[in-house]
């Protein structure tokens, strides 16, 4: 009789394991949820590959699954597994704003920055507004130095959106080194209320640009009071250094009037991150009498269409000590970096302003303050007009000061 009963009861208690297992078995859903809790919360990438390679047993069909093991491939440093889960699901939805941008990444950290740059572009053919993707390829050509493709990009984004502060950054260090030459012309009229008759200044000006920075050779000439006037020789250079690092150098020779300084060297670094820049410099000053150096340090920050920045001076002057403090706002108002208009706040010692008499007076201890701003625009592609003023007071001894006003006005023009 049991052999009768065997096989039923064989058949019975298999039925039962085999529910048993479908019982214990996840669904394609509770794996990839899972999955995810590894990823984002608990950052184990292998349990996450483990999870998601089981779900795509169960679902090879499964979008979401196929993206998630992707990525979890990526995060765990697998780039050709990622690139085939990747191009997978591209595949099946090559609009999907997730897999473009993740397959984007992966080639831009494996070093393969064309092949990123070949996603954006097909990514953008979907999302042609799309203001993370126009950055990111704007960012990859400038580190690429392709600077007019760079440029091109650019121009796209702030077309899109005319605030976007990391832009507008990208595009004033892209003005440092687009390939061009230029001239300049500049002149610069201050009359004071008292102590001095009017100063006339003259600065004529040549820039070479290549991919690695600008280079600029100035001469300077100043007439300044009681019929002293005199020349001033200047090579400034911006250099740039990487995408978020450049500097800003130059040295300065008087001709030995005491007009301008016998020597000046200048020279800041400044650095990005993000919205925000820091700058940090120094300037030496030799007259004929004694030399000093004067420390600067500055924080600036992209506000929409603002970069607003503010600057100190520490100076050392034989034995005695000055400082000085400068706000600046600049505005840009177009898509070309040249199209700016520039307002700013100074007290106390202020070397870089170029009406500002270094060659004459001790300026450690003395007070001052001032206001200046320019109005910069460019006409017809290659031509920059400018117009600048300023008004401040200055002390030139412990116990004289006078107000100053100046107006001044510039032109320069590419080729």
């Amino acid at each position: 009789m049991f052999n009768y009963l065997r096989f039923p009861i064989i058949a019975f208690i298999l039925v039962i394991a085999v529910q048993a297992k479908a019982q214990n078995l996840k669904s394609s859903d509770d794996l990839l949820q899972e999955g995810q809790v590894a990823i984002s919360k608990e950052k184990d990438y292998p349990k996450a590959i483990t999870l998601l390679r089981t779900a795509y047993l169960q679902s090879p069909e499964y979008p979401d699954v196929i993206i998630l093991l992707g990525r979890a491939y990526q995060l765990n440093k697998n780039a050709d597994s990622a690139r085939y889960f990747f191009n997978k699901a591209r595949v099946k939805d090559p609009k999907n704003p997730d897999v473009l941008n993740y397959l984007v990444g992966l080639e831009y950290s494996s070093g393969n920055i064309d092949a990123a740059v070949s996603t954006l572009d097909s990514a953008l053919y979907y999302h042609p507004g799309s203001q993370d993707l126009l950055l990111k390829k704007a960012s990859m050509l400038f580190e690429q130095k392709k600077y007019p493709q760079s440029q091109q990009a650019l121009n796209s984004l702030l077309k899109v959106n005319p605030k976007n502060e990391i832009g507008i950054r990208l595009n004033n260090q892209l003005s440092l080194v687009t390939a061009s030459n230029k001239v300049s012309l500049y002149y610069d009229y201050s009359y004071f209320d008292e102590l001095f008759n009017p100063w006339h200044s003259v600065s004529l000006g040549y820039q070479h640009t290549t991919h690695v920075g600008s280079i600029i050779g100035r001469v300077n000439y100043a007439n300044r009071s009681n019929g002293l006037s005199g020349y001033q020789y200047e090579l400034e250079t911006y250099p740039l250094f990487t995408k978020k690092l450049y500097g800003n150098f130059s040295l300065a020779i008087g001709s030995g009037d005491p007009v301008f300084p016998d020597l000046t060297a200048r020279g800041s670094l400044f650095r990005s991150f993000g919205t925000y820049e820091i700058e940090g410099g120094l300037r030496y000053v030799k007259t004929t009498d004694e030399n000093f150096f004067i420390y600067n340090a500055g924080l600036s920050k992209y506000v929409s269409k603002f970069l607003l920045g503010f600057k100190t001076y520490l100076s050392d002057f034989a034995g005695a000590s000055g400082q000085g403090f400068q706000f600046t706002s600049r505005y840009y108002y177009g898509e070309d970096a040249n199209n700016v208009f520039i307002l700013g706040l100074g007290t106390g010692v202020a070397p870089d302003l170029a009406n500002r008499n270094l060659g004459i007076a001790n300026i450690a201890n003395l007070s001052g303050q001032r206001i200046f701003s320019e109005y910069r625009r460019v006409v017809g592609v290659k031509n920059i007009l400018s117009i600048l003023a300023s008004a401040g007071h200055d002390e030139y001894t412990p116990t004289k000061a006078a107000n100053q006003y100046s107006i001044g006005f510039g032109y320069q023009r590419k080729f």
